[in-house]
């Protein structure tokens, strides 16, 4: 989504047509595929990995958390737990839109129906009503 990815020197830059490999410790190579022969991949930067299990978070409206009583962007002191990367790994969300629109219209359609039979209900009270004044 275009947002920085912070290293331990500052935002991460890669040169255009490297390849990158992450390792568990979120330590950045890079390799030139262009270059001859067998060349070792270079560290480039490592991922600054913050474990905020002890610190106050607040969800912002983009989905992003924040350190509660601070700016946005602001760092804050790591926890006890050793915080990981999974290599080769892409985290997705864990809604599935084709479900959640699935299941938006099936809502919508029970909705219709009860009110259908709510107003066929009260259609048939107040004829049966109609009916015991002309009696």
């Amino acid at each position: 989504n275009g947002h920085l990815v912070l290293g331990q020197n500052g935002p991460i830059t890669v040169p255009p047509g490297v390849a990158l490999t992450i390792t568990s410790d979120g330590s950045v190579y890079a390799q030139d595929p262009a270059q001859p022969g067998n060349v070792p991949p270079v560290l480039v930067d490592q991922i600054s990995l913050r474990d905020a299990s002890q610190v106050q978070l607040l969800r912002r409206q983009a989905g992003l958390y924040q350190v509660a009583d601070k700016p946005p962007g602001s760092d804050f002191p790591s926890g006890p737990n050793l915080p990981t990367v999974i290599p080769k790994a892409l985290e997705g969300s864990n809604v599935s839109a084709i479900e959640a629109m699935t299941r938006l219209m099936d809502h919508s359609r029970s909705f219709e129906t009860q009110i259908r039979i709510i107003k066929e209900t009260k259609s048939l009270d107040e004829q049966s009503s109609s009916m015991m004044k002309l009696a």
